[in-house]
């Protein structure tokens, strides 16, 4: 038997770390999301992040996409590029958690003509943060994400 979990807008949770002063993380996952319109895998997502400042972090983000619209073809190219800040004020103490402001910008880079991207730039002005108790971690983020592509919505 299978579940369903129907949910709001797309949720996304990041941390607060940043990677050492002139170091870099590079993280190449896989995504799929499934609608009813349609299916969309990121294979892979580039995601390259660098240590700026001791408490600084840049990031730019480019996927190869995959796109299945139900009763059409496919495409396959790249998608909409993502860069931003990461700057974490707070650092965690015993009664303090670790606070990072982290705005992006969504570039319309992919082709939208072919499914492959917006159209038009994105705006995602988050709040991430993160507290620890021994060996458990909690992780939180909150923001607003402003669209400008037609037919879509901020959330």
């Amino acid at each position: 038997m299978t579940s369903f979990a129907w949910a709001g807008p797309p949720f996304v949770t990041d941390d607060p770390e940043t990677p050492e002063w002139h170091g870099w993380e590079i993280n190449i996952p896989f995504t799929s999301e499934r609608t009813k319109d349609k299916w969309a895998v990121q294979m892979p997502l580039f995601d390259i992040n660098y240590g700026f400042r001791r408490n600084v972090q840049l990031k730019v983000e480019f996927p190869l996409l995959y796109v299945h619209p139900v009763g059409d073809g496919h495409q396959f190219g790249q998608g909409d590029t993502l860069v931003g800040v990461k700057w974490r004020f707070l650092e965690e103490e015993a009664r303090w958690p670790q606070l990072a402001f982290y705005p992006q910008v969504v570039l319309p880079t992919g082709d939208s003509k072919r499914g492959l991207g917006d159209g038009k730039p994105s705006y995602l002005i988050p709040l991430v943060g993160q507290k620890s108790w021994n060996k458990w971690t909690v992780y939180g983020n909150l923001g607003y994400t402003v669209q400008t592509a037609k037919g879509s919505r901020n959330f």
